[in-house]
């Protein structure tokens, strides 16, 4: 990137507020995480035009901090929960609590990221003990494979297809988070035991920060459950409550 195309972005970003109260950073976080659609587009449009990502952009400009955080919501789907007692009887609260970390997240700037395992309709695409067992679950253009219907999914979210336990497992997830700038990653959803544990095992391979969101995880297993969380928090990440997370997702605005 050349000299002048980054005086450009440095212009365009200062742009953003005329209140010379407000610092560069804010500005800056104001204009990347705005939810606002035209704020967005012209963040895309100018990353499409000078060839950078939100990584680089931040790198050059002196950001970082600013651009850290994602929040991904791993299997909230139909058929994670309709055959399970405890995840049906566990259903109505685990969506709330959702929700309101969605909400916590995308106030605070978080990129939130809804995770889906989709199967095709031959099982060509799942695992051997799916294809071995003919487990037809969550198969594409089926209701089980769509989020709960108490999810609330804002307009600015990310969708994520997976098709093993893992959301990095052949998929762009690191793609993803790398345009974004993240350094640390909030984990949620179901079950704990299975695609949340492999998600933060392969994230802590990958030398992020990892943060549990408690309150949002839970597995059809109770056992399991706590087996997994007592195993991932202090050594694969932390586990915080949705109002402590609130209060870490603020240090980083």
């Amino acid at each position: 990137m050349d000299i002048p195309a980054l005086y450009v972005v440095l212009v365009f970003i200062r742009s953003v507020s005329t209140d010379p109260n407000v610092s560069l950073v804010q500005q800056s976080t104001t204009f990347h995480f705005s939810n606002d659609a035209s704020k967005q587009k012209l963040s895309n449009e100018f990353r499409r035009q000078f060839g950078v990502t939100r990584a680089r952009l931040s790198s050059l400009i002196g950001l970082e901090a600013a651009l850290t955080v994602a929040t991904i919501f791993i299997d909230m789907q139909v058929d994670f929960f309709l055959p399970h007692p405890r995840l049906t009887r566990n259903r109505l609260q685990l969506a709330t609590n959702v929700n309101a970390l969605a909400t916590i997240a995308r106030r605070n700037g978080s990129h939130v990221i809804w995770v889906k395992q989709v199967f095709a309709t031959d099982l060509h695409d799942a695992p051997l003990d799916v294809k071995r067992g003919g487990h037809r679950i969550v198969i594409e253009d089926t209701d089980g494979a769509k989020l709960l219907s108490e999810i609330e999914v804002g307009p600015s979210d990310s969708t994520l297809i997976k098709k093993r336990y893992s959301a990095f497992f052949g998929t762009n997830l690191d793609s993803i988070l790398d345009g974004l700038a993240c350094k640390r990653i909030v984990v949620a959803g179901v079950n704990t035991h299975a695609c949340v544990r492999a998600t933060v095992i392969d994230a802590y391979q990958r030398d992020y920060d990892v943060l549990l969101a408690q309150d949002c995880i839970d597995s059809h297993d109770e056992q399991h459950h706590s087996i997994s969380m007592r195993y991932m928090d202090g050594k694969l990440g932390v586990a915080m409550t949705n109002n402590q997370l609130d209060t870490e997702f603020r240090k980083e605005t």
